[in-house]
């Protein structure tokens, strides 16, 4: 029972910090996701590199860097089209295929660290300004269809669950789970467009295959360096839920595809 209550406790504050940053305004929640995204760095960089303060640093040098290109045009396009490639490339290494493994080993580090990790983190930041106005609801939609499809993946999955999705590195993962959770995803995009609009069905369609499908993709992603590094969680500072990045791998992973999808 008290492991229960410091879970959802952690889980009450952490959900509860993002909404108070994301609808107080653009500063706090710019600051908000900084700080995320810096943890979430240094628990990926334990995962996969002894060199984690280089990597930290010049990341930190880096990144000021990456958000003010994406104020120009072609630069965003540039650089969300570089981290959606490298994610497919994290996809197409989940199964330890020979020509993408080395995507999950040392030497891809410096590629994962600046497109999946800074460049992920920068497409979060611009999300909500893609239509103009800061626009709360345009990255809040993607954490709540996040948050729906976890919870009824996990709710199919412990009901209905007989067939494993990726049992060699979620076993605890099935083909039900994943159903249930895209089902519910959807329903729930069609109720944030009802009650919440800003875009268009369609737009919102897209944001619920995005949040299921390649979030789901995200989280094996996720699993998969934690396997490699033969950890169960990324970190600690969330009791109950592990590290941060252990709550942001979908969003995380999910964000470049959700910024293209804003600017076509």
């Amino acid at each position: 029972m008290k492991e229960l209550l410091t879970r959802a406790l952690s889980g009450v504050i952490y959900v509860g910090l993002i909404l108070w940053a994301t609808f107080y305004n653009e500063y706090a929640f710019l600051a908000v996701i900084s700080i995320f995204g810096i943890l979430c760095l240094n628990e990926f960089l334990d995962l996969v590199t002894k060199k984690k303060v280089v990597y930290l640093i010049v990341s930190l040098l880096i990144a000021p860097f990456v958000f003010y290109s994406f104020s120009i045009e072609f630069s965003k396009y540039f650089f969300a089209i570089l981290a959606v490639l490298v994610n497919v490339l994290l996809f197409l290494g989940l199964k330890d295929a020979k020509r993408f493994k080395f995507i999950y080993q040392q030497k891809g580090n410096a590629i994962t660290v600046f497109c999946y990790q800074v460049i992920g983190f920068v497409c979060m930041a611009y999300i909500p300004s893609l239509r103009g106005n800061y626009t709360p609801f345009l990255i809040l939609g993607l954490f709540i269809l996040v948050w729906v499809n976890d919870s009824f993946a996990y709710l199919s999955g412990t009901t209905f669950g007989k067939n494993k999705l990726c049992p060699s590195i979620s076993p605890n993962k099935s083909i039900e789970g994943f159903i249930g959770g895209f089902i519910m995803t959807l329903i729930a995009s069609f109720i944030l467009y009802k009650y919440v609009g800003i875009i268009s069905f369609s737009y919102w369609l897209g944001y619920g295959i995005i949040a299921s499908v390649i979030g789901s993709i995200g989280d094996l992603v996720q699993s998969k360096f934690k396997r490699n590094a033969g950890v169960k969680d990324s970190g600690n500072i969330m009791p109950g839920h592990g590290g941060i990045f252990d709550r942001l791998d979908s969003v995380l992973y999910a964000s470049p595809f959700v910024f293209l999808l804003l600017n076509l």
